[in-house]
């Protein structure tokens, strides 16, 4: 450490060099882009002013130094640096729209854990230094979040309850309540177990985007059973992989597409099961599902060689949703589009997170999944007010025309988000 200020010490003296050369002189010769609400180029600005001195004496008088706080600052940040060699003092002023008085609290603290290191060790190299005090670590580490233990289609059939009549699922001209949704997943439950299903069993469902797929999926959480999501797009020798390489009991699927699947596992046709629905019985399973129990497997992309299979469980997916609750945060009044393919990892939170607070999920078919004027056609025919979507997705949006605001929150991921495009939303 001690050769490093050697070093940055011989660099502020070669500064000295250019000191006739003005700040603003300096500016208007750089082509830099400007922000009226910072300073360009030096947000930060350390002063240091160690002439000051309690030796002056005035003949029947007794002075001190007194700092008078600043109303406004230029800079984000003014740390100034005045006294002597026995002591000194460490004023810092900040921009308040930038920093929170907190913020600034545990820079000072931080900062002076810093110089308190180098004076005990001058020899100490930069990355010892001991950056953050135990309090700070503790603060840090404090993550623990209150969440119900308890697995996802539970949570579901609780805010059933409440939300009985409210709209639940819309695809297309169809919709469903709370209430239907609540009576159909019991019902489907109890198909499934007549077929053979079981707690721990994998199954695979190739559905097509529809309420049957997200009844489907519920209703397979109800039996203890583990789904893993197959969209129907996805090449063949893919989903055969996928099918094979987890171990697959079941495959739920129509009778057009199961045909061209080869599988060593059980087909259950989408057709033959929701026709049939009426004659199950109506209550839920009388089956206790863990929270540890794998709700779904997710297969990665497998651009580092061959898919893998990654397991989520009902705890995890229910930790996840609740922090999505939380921040950025959804009401029961809020209506979230659905567009994301089932085997993309964030469908999760699109198809359960309405369903967790009484909101209501609006479920794109494949050509307005596809289409950005369809799509933004059907955000304002339904007055959707949440969606999740790539970047590129945005921009296409942005492409078909979206010109007039709309109250939508916009969760945007999966790609890196270009400056320009944050703007323009």
């Amino acid at each position: 450490m001690g050769e490093y200020l050697k070093y940055r010490k011989n660099s502020v003296f070669d500064a000295y060099d250019h000191q006739q050369l003005s700040f603003g002189e300096l500016l208007q010769k750089l082509p830099l882009h400007r922000d009226p609400s910072r300073v360009p180029l030096v947000p930060v600005v350390f002063n240091i002013d160690m002439g000051m001195t309690s030796q002056v004496n005035f003949e029947g008088l007794e002075y001190k130094v007194i700092s008078n706080p600043r109303t406004s600052e230029t800079f984000e940040i003014f740390l100034n640096a005045t006294g002597t060699e026995e002591n000194f003092t460490l004023e810092w002023s900040y921009n308040s729209a930038l920093f929170k008085p907190s913020t600034i609290e545990r820079m000072m603290a931080s900062f002076k854990s810093i110089l308190e290191s180098i004076v005990a060790q001058p020899n100490i190299t930069i990355g010892e230094i001991v950056k953050v005090d135990a309090s700070q670590y503790e603060e840090l580490n404090r993550t623990q979040a209150v969440y119900p233990q308890m697995p996802l289609h539970d949570l579901i059939k609780e805010v059933s309850k409440t939300f009985a009549k409210k709209q639940a699922l819309k695809f297309e001209e169809t919709e469903i309540s709370y209430q239907e949704l609540e009576v159909q997943v019991n019902q489907l439950s109890h198909y499934f177990v007549e077929q053979g299903v079981k707690s721990g069993d994998i199954v695979g469902v190739a559905l097509p985007r529809s309420i049957e797929l997200v009844v489907s999926l519920i209703a397979l959480m109800q039996c203890g059973a583990t789904y893993l999501p197959l969209d129907p797009n996805y090449p063949i020798n893919r989903l055969e992989f996928m099918l094979d390489d987890s171990g697959a009991n079941f495959l739920i699927s129509s009778k057009t597409f199961s045909l061209s699947l080869k599988t060593n596992a059980s087909v259950l046709l989408y057709e033959d099961v929701f026709s049939n629905l009426s004659k199950y019985a109506s209550t839920p399973l009388s089956l206790n599902v863990s929270n540890n129990e794998v709700a779904y497997i997710l297969y990665t992309s497998g651009s580092t060689g061959k898919p893998k299979g990654v397991s989520v469980t009902h705890k995890n997916l229910v930790n996840f949703l609740f922090s999505m609750m939380l921040k950025p945060g959804i009401k029961n009044h809020d209506k979230l589009l659905s567009i994301t393919t089932i085997s993309f990892d964030i469908a999760g939170l699109e198809l359960f997170l309405p369903l967790l607070v009484g909101a209501t999920l609006v479920i794109a078919n494949d050509d307005t999944a596809r289409d950005s004027r369809l799509m933004l056609r059907l955000l304002k025919q339904e007055r959707i007010t949440m969606l999740q979507a790539t970047p590129t997705t945005w921009q296409m949006l942005l492409d078909a025309g979206w010109e007039n605001p709309l109250a939508i929150k916009a969760l945007c991921g999966g790609e890196m988000l270009p400056l320009p495009l944050a703007k323009k939303y």
